[in-house]
């Protein structure tokens, strides 16, 4: 659950019909994540007087964002919450939800206001893209301030207090299944190669800032995607925005040798060698992102199950295992693929582990299955020309790339 804002600085009142939630929490989720101080009815503890708890948050609120469809013009709990903001003069902003017919009365309290629309087909990023342009987003007072972060544990990893109120802006930038990562000069505490970052300035878009970092010190292009996370950064102690960056053009070069000593795009699978300071659970999860290759893992009397793949270079003996299909997870895939390319039925035991693979750099989980029935039928002829239980000692002699620690350790267990 989002938590609301509870203190008494400035922040945003939002109204919304609930059976907008799905639409709604996501964005409060983002506003949040770029450090808005926000309320919504989830601020209301058990046993509060409800209208007597929104009227007084509307009427301490420094704006209101109201989430209106048609939904939201049939509630009365969300007209009385407008007809109290217009009341109490709260400036608004009106977001359309689809195509909404308002009634004349709500024309006439929102004609005046600023108001924006949430098209169905829009994505939540190209939404905030145009939400936090607004002016009403760009008043700063309504952002968290670095010594709120510590001392409330607004966002995460803030076990100590800050030394400087310093603002970074990080640029994750993957293509083509690596990194973009610059060499520092001069080591900063535990950072030396790190994600390419600049400094904030207090007038400075955070967003705007870190595309035109990426390119005066790599000479990438890029564009915002995402904001990935926010939190205090335990070695430099600075409030640090990471954000996810889509590669548009350029080669990758040191266009700053004063600070940069060397630029490179690293491999998904090596990145974490690079990085010397705390990484950010954040930033792994989005580097890794989903799955997207499942292997399952066979034994049956101290023999595992292999298939032979054309066509792959290095890969020639693997495990059976394919791409996850839509809708499922990576424990149904295997079961799947285990099937339809072998013939045999097993049983799933526990997912061994994940990782980027260093040959592919697709994100790949590898499941334990447990021999159920079956026999070796080699099921696509198009992909697979040979299969075999293979004694586990002499799996060495098949594989060209190297087996993952984990699965090693399941096999030797």
């Amino acid at each position: 659950m989002i938590k609301s804002y509870f203190g008494d600085k400035k922040y945003i009142f939002i109204s919304y019909a609930h059976a907008d939630k799905d639409v709604v929490l996501p964005i409060i989720g983002e506003m949040i994540k770029r450090g808005y101080r926000v309320w919504y009815d989830e601020g209301i503890e058990t046993g509060d007087e409800w209208p007597e708890t929104i009227a007084e948050k509307i009427e301490k609120c420094s704006g209101m964002v109201l989430f209106v469809s048609n939904g939201y013009i049939q509630s009365k709990n969300c007209r009385r919450e407008l007809n109290f903001a217009v009341d109490v003069e709260i400036p608004l902003l009106s977001i359309f939800i689809g195509k909404v017919d308002l009634t004349a009365g709500m024309r006439m309290q929102l004609g005046t206001e600023q108001s924006l629309s949430k098209f169905d087909d829009e994505t939540i990023f190209e939404f905030c893209n145009k939400f936090f342009g607004c002016p009403v987003m760009q008043n700063e007072s309504l952002k968290f301030t670095v010594e709120e972060i510590n001392s409330q544990g607004v966002l995460e990893n803030k076990t100590e207090s800050l030394t400087s109120e310093l603002t970074i802006a990080v640029g994750i930038c993957k293509y083509d299944g690596r990194v973009l990562m610059v060499k520092r000069s001069t080591k900063e505490g535990n950072l030396l190669w790190q994600f390419p970052a600049g400094v904030v300035k207090p007038s400075e878009d955070v967003e705007k800032k870190i595309v035109r970092e990426v390119k005066q010190e790599t000479g990438i292009f890029s564009k915002v995607k995402d904001v990935i996370g926010v939190r205090v950064h335990p070695d430099t102690k600075a409030l640090t925005y990471y954000i996810a960056l889509e590669y548009q053009k350029g080669e990758a070069d040191n266009f700053d040798d004063y600070e940069n000593e060397a630029v490179e795009w690293v491999k998904l699978s090596e990145y974490k060698n690079y990085i010397t300071s705390n990484l950010y659970g954040k930033v792994e999860d989005y580097l890794a992102g989903p799955v997207e290759v499942v292997v399952a893992v066979v034994v049956k009397d101290d023999k595992v199950l292999l298939v032979r793949r054309k066509g792959e270079g290095k890969l020639t003996w693997q495990f059976p295992g394919g791409t996850v299909e839509n809708g499922e997870n990576v424990v149904q895939t295997a079961v799947r693929e285990l099937q339809e390319e072998t013939g045999i039925v097993g049983i799933p035991i526990k997912i061994i582990g994940d990782r980027i693979h260093p040959y592919t750099q697709k994100h790949m989980a590898y499941v334990a299955l447990e021999y159920e029935s079956g026999k070796l039928n080699l099921g696509d002829l198009d992909d697979l020309d040979g299969i075999e239980w293979v004694d586990v000692d002499e799996l060495d002699k098949y594989f060209t790339t190297p087996l993952f620690p984990p699965v090693l350790d399941y096999l030797k267990e």
